[in-house]
């Protein structure tokens, strides 16, 4: 005769032995908020990042189509290595010098681009990122100069031309914010991963607790059952 327990599940069970170790679960949440805010500390940001951006704009007017593509192509080809030291030097001489290292302007800038529809035109974008405001708007505005005065001496056509500058920052990255959502992230997951551990405690239990336990869900005969009395004095 097979005596294998069935696997039932008893969702009112399941419930009771959640409510009954409610402090597991808030311990279980307690501790993987600490090790969150371990985590979030060494892996986030821990302060505000700022972003600004200006754009420069590639078009030859009047030109041919040989020297509009040529131009436009050159700008694009040189938009992979627009943070060379040559331009990154040129704009810290726009801003006076303010660097000691072109390094420290480049850890600011990214530089990317979006081909137009129109093969006979280009859009470049110098992005600053960094924990000051008005620093990433001098950096993207030097670097933007800078790069169309390059540009400028290679073509020797002026075909880069500033379209936009950076006129203000924009917040890019919120330190506290996404702090919190990890701490808050590492929490829950704590909370949750206790929940399913105390169901499936609860689930695969040898614990004996209705009748149908004892009985093997009907499979063997109950003998006898010892009466449950309360100890009572006279």
């Amino acid at each position: 005769m097979n005596n294998k327990r069935l696997i039932e599940i008893d969702v009112r069970r399941c419930f009771k032995a959640l409510k009954t170790h409610l402090s597991w679960i808030f311990m279980s949440a307690i501790l993987f908020l600490a090790i969150g805010i371990v985590f979030a500390l060494a892996t986030e940001e821990k302060q505000d990042m700022y972003k600004a951006s200006s754009s420069v704009y590639c078009i030859t007017e009047g030109g041919d189509y040989s020297a509009t593509y040529d131009s436009t192509k050159l700008m694009m080809t040189y938009a992979e290595i627009g943070k060379s030291q040559t331009v990154l030097e040129r704009a810290n001489q726009i801003m006076g010098n303010r660097y000691e290292s072109t390094q420290d302007i480049l850890d600011l800038v990214d530089i990317d681009y979006d081909e137009s529809a129109v093969i006979e035109s280009a859009l470049l974008r110098v992005n600053a990122v960094g924990p000051d405001k008005d620093e990433v708007v001098e950096v993207a505005n030097a670097v933007a100069e800078a790069f169309v005065i390059e540009m400028s001496n290679i073509t020797e056509n002026g075909d880069a031309r500033i379209l936009d500058k950076a006129k203000f920052a924009e917040k890019d990255v919120n330190a506290q914010k996404n702090i919190l959502k990890v701490v808050g992230i590492f929490a829950i997951g704590g909370a949750v991963l206790m929940c399913i551990y105390l169901v499936l405690r609860e689930i695969f239990s040898n614990k004996l607790v209705t009748v149908k336990d004892g009985t093997l869900y009907g499979k063997i005969n109950i003998i006898g059952v010892i009466p449950d009395f309360n100890n009572t004095d006279d």
